[in-house]
């Protein structure tokens, strides 16, 4: 072989085996981006799961809250209702009180003029 030829492919074999260190060095870059990413992608996850749950924790929270609000409301409407019966009551009461006073005087009246 000429040593032109040799030499040539000496620095072609060079040419390769830098290729093949290039080639493995990106490989292994590329493989350390995808591990970087899948761990930051893993706490994202993490941190919107966890923000999820502090999210659904204080609508629990929020709707206890409001529950308790309605209970304490109903209770003033059922405490209202049950003031204005009473008053419905007694009004009913005075109404026929004065019905029967009315009536009585009314009959007064008539048994005067018939007499």
């Amino acid at each position: 072989m000429a040593p032109e030829l040799i030499g040539i492919l000496s620095a072609f074999g060079a040419l390769l085996v830098g290729l093949a260190g290039l080639q493995i060095a990106l490989y292994r870059g590329i493989r350390a981006d995808l591990a970087a990413m899948r761990a930051e992608f893993r706490e994202e996850q993490a941190a919107m799961r966890a923000e999820f749950r502090a999210d659904q924790a204080a609508m629990r929270e929020e709707q206890a809250a409001m529950r308790a609000e309605f209970r304490t409301d109903l209770k003033a409407v059922d405490t209202r209702v049950g003031n204005l019966e009473q008053q419905v009551a007694r009004l009913t009461g005075a109404v026929e009180v004065f019905a029967g006073l009315t009536n009585g005087r009314a009959a007064a009246r008539e048994t005067e003029r018939v007499g």
